[in-house]
Protein backbone atom coordinates (compact mmCIF):
# COMPACT_ATOMS: atom_id res chain seq x y z
CA UNK A 1 0.00 0.00 0.00
CA UNK A 2 0.94 3.32 -0.77
CA UNK A 3 -0.05 6.56 0.87
CA UNK A 4 0.94 9.85 0.29
CA UNK A 5 -0.11 12.83 2.06
CA UNK A 6 -0.99 15.08 -0.12
CA UNK A 7 -1.09 18.34 1.24
CA UNK A 8 2.32 17.94 3.10
CA UNK A 9 4.31 16.18 0.02
CA UNK A 10 5.12 13.31 2.34
CA UNK A 11 5.23 9.73 1.05
CA UNK A 12 4.93 6.41 3.89
CA UNK A 13 4.04 3.46 3.60
CA UNK A 14 1.85 2.65 6.75
CA UNK A 15 -0.21 -0.63 7.97
CA UNK A 16 -2.96 1.49 8.45
CA UNK A 17 -4.24 4.97 6.73
CA UNK A 18 -3.57 8.18 8.98
CA UNK A 19 -6.99 9.95 9.92
CA UNK A 20 -6.19 13.75 9.98
CA UNK A 21 -8.52 16.22 9.82
CA UNK A 22 -8.01 18.44 6.74
CA UNK A 23 -5.47 16.41 5.42
CA UNK A 24 -5.18 15.28 0.89
CA UNK A 25 -4.39 11.61 1.08
CA UNK A 26 -3.05 9.42 -2.02
CA UNK A 27 -3.43 6.12 -1.45
CA UNK A 28 -2.68 3.54 -4.45
CA UNK A 29 -3.21 0.18 -4.20
CA UNK A 30 -1.53 -2.76 -6.31
CA UNK A 31 -2.87 -6.12 -6.29
CA UNK A 32 -4.70 -5.61 -3.07
CA UNK A 33 -5.51 -7.93 -0.38
CA UNK A 34 -9.09 -8.46 1.24
CA UNK A 35 -7.32 -6.51 3.91
CA UNK A 36 -6.37 -3.89 1.79
CA UNK A 37 -9.57 -2.99 0.32
CA UNK A 38 -11.14 -3.25 3.80
CA UNK A 39 -8.76 -0.99 5.01
CA UNK A 40 -9.96 1.72 2.50
CA UNK A 41 -13.56 1.04 2.87
CA UNK A 42 -14.01 1.47 6.21
CA UNK A 43 -11.02 4.61 5.93
CA UNK A 44 -13.02 6.40 3.17
CA UNK A 45 -16.47 4.90 3.43
CA UNK A 46 -16.59 2.86 0.07
CA UNK A 47 -19.48 1.52 -1.09
CA UNK A 48 -18.92 -2.67 -1.67
CA UNK A 49 -20.91 -2.22 -5.25
CA UNK A 50 -18.09 0.18 -6.02
CA UNK A 51 -15.42 -2.04 -4.54
CA UNK A 52 -16.43 -4.89 -6.29
CA UNK A 53 -16.30 -2.91 -9.70
CA UNK A 54 -12.98 -2.20 -9.16
CA UNK A 55 -11.88 -5.56 -8.58
CA UNK A 56 -13.98 -7.23 -11.22
CA UNK A 57 -12.22 -7.54 -15.04
CA UNK A 58 -15.88 -7.70 -16.97
CA UNK A 59 -16.82 -3.93 -16.43
CA UNK A 60 -16.91 -1.17 -18.70
CA UNK A 61 -15.04 2.49 -18.15
CA UNK A 62 -17.81 4.31 -16.26
CA UNK A 63 -18.31 6.88 -13.76
CA UNK A 64 -20.27 6.60 -11.00
CA UNK A 65 -21.43 9.45 -8.64
CA UNK A 66 -21.18 8.17 -4.72
CA UNK A 67 -21.91 11.90 -3.33
CA UNK A 68 -19.09 12.06 -1.54
CA UNK A 69 -16.92 11.04 -4.02
CA UNK A 70 -16.66 9.51 -7.34
CA UNK A 71 -15.97 6.05 -8.56
CA UNK A 72 -13.75 6.24 -11.93
CA UNK A 73 -13.16 2.89 -14.12
CA UNK A 74 -10.40 3.62 -16.48
CA UNK A 75 -9.36 0.90 -19.59
CA UNK A 76 -6.38 1.74 -20.91
CA UNK A 77 -3.54 -0.50 -23.05
CA UNK A 78 -0.53 -1.53 -21.82
CA UNK A 79 1.96 -1.53 -24.59
CA UNK A 80 4.64 -4.09 -23.75
CA UNK A 81 6.97 -4.56 -26.98
CA UNK A 82 6.00 -4.74 -30.73
CA UNK A 83 2.34 -6.42 -31.44
CA UNK A 84 1.63 -7.43 -27.62
CA UNK A 85 -0.64 -5.78 -25.92
CA UNK A 86 -3.18 -6.42 -23.02
CA UNK A 87 -5.63 -4.23 -21.39
CA UNK A 88 -5.35 -2.64 -17.98
CA UNK A 89 -8.03 -1.81 -15.66
CA UNK A 90 -7.04 1.28 -12.84
CA UNK A 91 -9.95 2.41 -10.56
CA UNK A 92 -10.03 6.25 -9.18
CA UNK A 93 -12.06 6.92 -6.07
CA UNK A 94 -11.75 10.51 -5.93
CA UNK A 95 -13.19 12.72 -3.17
CA UNK A 96 -12.15 16.93 -2.42
CA UNK A 97 -9.66 15.46 0.25
CA UNK A 98 -8.67 12.13 -0.40
CA UNK A 99 -8.08 10.14 -4.04
CA UNK A 100 -7.87 6.37 -4.02
CA UNK A 101 -6.39 4.38 -6.96
CA UNK A 102 -6.53 0.37 -7.56
CA UNK A 103 -4.83 -1.42 -10.10
CA UNK A 104 -3.77 -4.70 -10.48
CA UNK A 105 -0.72 -4.90 -12.70
CA UNK A 106 1.96 -2.79 -12.45
CA UNK A 107 1.48 0.77 -13.59
CA UNK A 108 4.93 2.57 -14.80
CA UNK A 109 2.47 5.97 -15.54
CA UNK A 110 1.76 5.86 -11.69
CA UNK A 111 5.52 5.30 -10.47
CA UNK A 112 6.27 8.22 -12.68
CA UNK A 113 3.94 10.42 -10.69
CA UNK A 114 5.39 9.20 -7.61
CA UNK A 115 8.76 10.10 -8.58
CA UNK A 116 7.71 13.06 -9.76
CA UNK A 117 6.03 14.06 -6.32
CA UNK A 118 8.86 12.49 -4.28
CA UNK A 119 11.05 15.15 -6.40
CA UNK A 120 8.64 18.07 -6.18
CA UNK A 121 9.25 18.39 -9.92
CA UNK A 122 5.81 18.96 -10.39
CA UNK A 123 4.56 20.88 -7.00
CA UNK A 124 1.59 21.38 -8.48
CA UNK A 125 0.42 17.56 -8.47
CA UNK A 126 -0.06 17.75 -4.59
CA UNK A 127 -2.46 20.45 -4.61
CA UNK A 128 -5.81 18.95 -5.21
CA UNK A 129 -6.88 15.99 -5.61
CA UNK A 130 -8.81 16.17 -8.86
CA UNK A 131 -5.57 17.16 -10.51
CA UNK A 132 -3.56 14.79 -9.06
CA UNK A 133 -6.01 12.37 -10.67
CA UNK A 134 -5.72 14.27 -14.03
CA UNK A 135 -2.05 13.90 -14.10
CA UNK A 136 -2.62 9.80 -13.51
CA UNK A 137 -4.95 9.64 -16.03
CA UNK A 138 -2.98 11.89 -18.70
CA UNK A 139 0.02 9.86 -18.60
CA UNK A 140 -2.47 6.15 -18.63
CA UNK A 141 -4.28 7.72 -21.67
CA UNK A 142 -1.08 8.57 -23.43
CA UNK A 143 0.53 5.35 -22.78
CA UNK A 144 -1.97 4.08 -25.13
CA UNK A 145 -0.14 5.49 -28.29
CA UNK A 146 3.13 3.49 -28.68
CA UNK A 147 0.62 0.02 -29.32
CA UNK A 148 -1.67 2.14 -31.93
CA UNK A 149 1.29 3.85 -33.80
CA UNK A 150 3.00 0.42 -33.76
CA UNK A 151 -0.47 -1.08 -35.42
CA UNK A 152 -0.52 1.45 -37.94
CA UNK A 153 3.54 1.02 -39.17
CA UNK A 154 2.34 -2.86 -39.25
CA UNK A 155 -0.56 -2.56 -41.32
CA UNK A 156 1.75 0.13 -43.97
CA UNK A 157 4.24 -2.98 -44.40
CA UNK A 158 1.14 -5.35 -44.75
CA UNK A 159 0.14 -3.30 -47.38
CA UNK A 160 3.09 -3.56 -49.23
CA UNK A 161 3.90 -7.07 -48.95
CA UNK A 162 0.03 -7.87 -49.85
CA UNK A 163 0.98 -6.45 -53.63
CA UNK A 164 4.49 -7.75 -53.92
CA UNK A 165 4.34 -10.87 -51.84
CA UNK A 166 1.16 -11.82 -50.46
CA UNK A 167 1.15 -15.46 -48.32
CA UNK A 168 -1.03 -17.27 -46.13
CA UNK A 169 0.79 -16.02 -42.90
CA UNK A 170 -0.05 -12.59 -43.80
CA UNK A 171 -4.01 -13.46 -43.87
CA UNK A 172 -3.86 -15.01 -40.12
CA UNK A 173 -1.46 -11.74 -39.06
CA UNK A 174 -4.33 -9.35 -40.47
CA UNK A 175 -7.19 -11.11 -38.31
CA UNK A 176 -5.04 -10.80 -35.58
CA UNK A 177 -4.49 -7.14 -36.09
CA UNK A 178 -8.36 -6.74 -36.33
CA UNK A 179 -9.37 -9.19 -33.28
CA UNK A 180 -6.95 -6.58 -31.59
CA UNK A 181 -8.42 -3.49 -32.99
CA UNK A 182 -12.03 -4.62 -31.75
CA UNK A 183 -11.02 -5.25 -28.29
CA UNK A 184 -8.93 -1.77 -28.32
CA UNK A 185 -12.02 -0.30 -30.05
CA UNK A 186 -14.46 -1.65 -26.74
CA UNK A 187 -12.04 -0.08 -24.48
CA UNK A 188 -11.59 3.25 -26.11
CA UNK A 189 -15.21 3.65 -26.98
CA UNK A 190 -16.31 3.95 -23.60
CA UNK A 191 -13.38 6.01 -22.50
CA UNK A 192 -14.08 8.98 -24.52
CA UNK A 193 -18.05 8.88 -23.27
CA UNK A 194 -16.16 8.70 -19.51
CA UNK A 195 -14.01 12.18 -20.38
CA UNK A 196 -16.89 13.33 -22.28
CA UNK A 197 -18.90 13.51 -18.74
CA UNK A 198 -15.78 14.24 -16.83
CA UNK A 199 -14.96 17.45 -19.19
CA UNK A 200 -19.14 18.62 -18.32
CA UNK A 201 -18.62 18.73 -14.82
CA UNK A 202 -21.33 18.82 -12.58
CA UNK A 203 -19.73 17.16 -10.10
CA UNK A 204 -19.19 18.63 -6.66
CA UNK A 205 -15.93 16.63 -6.11
CA UNK A 206 -14.25 18.29 -9.17
CA UNK A 207 -13.14 21.87 -9.29
CA UNK A 208 -14.19 24.06 -12.20
CA UNK A 209 -10.69 25.28 -13.02
CA UNK A 210 -9.88 21.52 -13.16
CA UNK A 211 -12.38 20.88 -16.35
CA UNK A 212 -9.97 22.24 -18.97
CA UNK A 213 -7.30 19.56 -18.00
CA UNK A 214 -9.98 16.29 -18.43
CA UNK A 215 -10.94 18.36 -21.88
CA UNK A 216 -7.32 17.97 -23.09
CA UNK A 217 -7.31 14.15 -22.33
CA UNK A 218 -10.91 14.40 -23.78
CA UNK A 219 -9.25 15.09 -27.02
CA UNK A 220 -6.36 13.03 -27.00
CA UNK A 221 -9.07 9.55 -26.14
CA UNK A 222 -10.95 11.57 -28.94
CA UNK A 223 -7.84 11.34 -31.03
CA UNK A 224 -6.94 7.73 -30.06
CA UNK A 225 -10.30 6.42 -31.26
CA UNK A 226 -9.99 8.49 -34.74
CA UNK A 227 -6.54 6.48 -34.84
CA UNK A 228 -8.57 2.73 -34.14
CA UNK A 229 -11.09 3.70 -36.56
CA UNK A 230 -8.33 4.42 -39.11
CA UNK A 231 -6.80 1.20 -38.08
CA UNK A 232 -10.11 -0.68 -39.00
CA UNK A 233 -10.03 0.49 -42.32
CA UNK A 234 -6.47 -0.28 -43.18
CA UNK A 235 -7.33 -3.73 -41.87
CA UNK A 236 -9.90 -3.61 -44.62
CA UNK A 237 -8.31 -2.18 -47.08
CA UNK A 238 -5.07 -4.60 -46.81
CA UNK A 239 -7.31 -7.27 -46.96
CA UNK A 240 -8.84 -6.04 -49.93
CA UNK A 241 -5.26 -5.87 -51.62
CA UNK A 242 -4.47 -9.32 -50.65
CA UNK A 243 -7.35 -10.49 -52.38
CA UNK A 244 -6.86 -8.62 -54.96
CA UNK A 245 -3.23 -9.86 -55.23
CA UNK A 246 -4.32 -13.53 -54.76
CA UNK A 247 -6.51 -13.34 -56.98
CA UNK A 248 -4.32 -11.35 -59.65
CA UNK A 249 -1.59 -14.12 -59.56
CA UNK A 250 -4.19 -17.21 -59.39
CA UNK A 251 -5.34 -15.16 -63.08
CA UNK A 252 -1.44 -14.90 -64.03
CA UNK A 253 -1.66 -18.78 -63.34
CA UNK A 254 -4.29 -19.47 -65.33
CA UNK A 255 -3.29 -17.43 -67.99
CA UNK A 256 -0.31 -19.62 -67.99
CA UNK A 257 -1.80 -22.60 -67.78
CA UNK A 258 -5.09 -21.62 -70.55
CA UNK A 259 -1.98 -20.76 -72.97
CA UNK A 260 0.06 -24.23 -72.50
CA UNK A 261 -3.40 -26.21 -72.88
CA UNK A 262 -4.40 -24.34 -76.15
CA UNK A 263 -0.97 -24.56 -77.53
CA UNK A 264 -1.35 -28.43 -76.93
CA UNK A 265 -4.79 -28.99 -78.61
CA UNK A 266 -3.77 -28.80 -82.12
CA UNK A 267 -0.72 -30.68 -81.45
CA UNK A 268 -2.75 -33.02 -79.59
CA UNK A 269 -4.84 -33.54 -82.44
CA UNK A 270 -1.88 -33.76 -85.00
CA UNK A 271 -0.90 -36.70 -82.45
CA UNK A 272 -3.97 -38.71 -82.38
CA UNK A 273 -4.22 -38.70 -86.22
CA UNK A 274 -1.12 -40.26 -86.76
CA UNK A 275 -1.70 -42.82 -84.12
CA UNK A 276 -4.33 -44.16 -85.87
CA UNK A 277 -1.90 -46.39 -87.77
CA UNK A 278 -3.15 -46.29 -90.99
CA UNK A 279 -1.65 -49.29 -93.38
CA UNK A 280 -0.23 -47.57 -96.38
CA UNK A 281 0.11 -51.04 -98.41
CA UNK A 282 -3.82 -50.86 -98.91
CA UNK A 283 -3.96 -47.07 -99.92
CA UNK A 284 -1.79 -44.49 -100.79
CA UNK A 285 -4.34 -42.57 -99.09
CA UNK A 286 -3.92 -44.19 -96.26
CA UNK A 287 -1.61 -41.80 -93.80
CA UNK A 288 1.58 -41.72 -97.02
CA UNK A 289 3.36 -40.06 -94.38
CA UNK A 290 3.54 -43.04 -92.46
CA UNK A 291 6.21 -44.66 -94.97
CA UNK A 292 8.30 -41.88 -95.80
CA UNK A 293 11.48 -40.99 -94.61
CA UNK A 294 11.14 -38.19 -93.04
CA UNK A 295 7.83 -38.06 -92.37
CA UNK A 296 8.73 -38.50 -88.32
CA UNK A 297 10.94 -35.15 -88.57
CA UNK A 298 8.17 -33.53 -91.07
CA UNK A 299 5.19 -34.11 -88.01
CA UNK A 300 7.66 -32.53 -85.33
CA UNK A 301 8.35 -29.56 -87.57
CA UNK A 302 4.63 -29.14 -88.41
CA UNK A 303 4.23 -28.89 -84.32
CA UNK A 304 6.80 -26.68 -83.76
CA UNK A 305 5.47 -24.25 -86.17
CA UNK A 306 1.97 -24.54 -84.84
CA UNK A 307 2.89 -23.56 -81.55
CA UNK A 308 5.33 -21.01 -82.83
CA UNK A 309 2.21 -19.36 -84.96
CA UNK A 310 -0.15 -19.51 -81.68
CA UNK A 311 2.63 -18.12 -79.56
CA UNK A 312 3.20 -15.34 -81.89
CA UNK A 313 -0.57 -14.47 -82.40
CA UNK A 314 -1.07 -14.53 -78.69
CA UNK A 315 2.12 -12.06 -77.94
CA UNK A 316 -0.29 -9.76 -80.71
CA UNK A 317 -3.67 -10.11 -78.94
CA UNK A 318 -1.83 -8.77 -75.30
CA UNK A 319 -2.44 -12.57 -74.17
CA UNK A 320 1.20 -13.05 -72.82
Amino acid sequence: MYCLNVSKGKVAEPKSIPERAGELLWVDLEKPSKEDLSTVTQRFGLHPLAIEDATTEKQHPKVDDYESYLFILLKTIDFQKRGIFKIRRVSFFLAKDFLVTIHEEPCPEIEEVKKEIAAKKKPAITQETDFLAYRIMDRLVDGCFPALTDMEEELEKLEVSAVKSPSEKMVSRIMEIRKAILKIRKVIWPTRELFLQLRRGGFPQMRKKNLVYYKDVYDHVSYLFDMVEGNRDVVSSVLDVYLSSVSNNMNKVMKVLTVIATIFIPLTFLTGVYGMNFQTAVSPFNMPELAWEFGYLFFWLVCAVVAALMLVMFKKRGWL
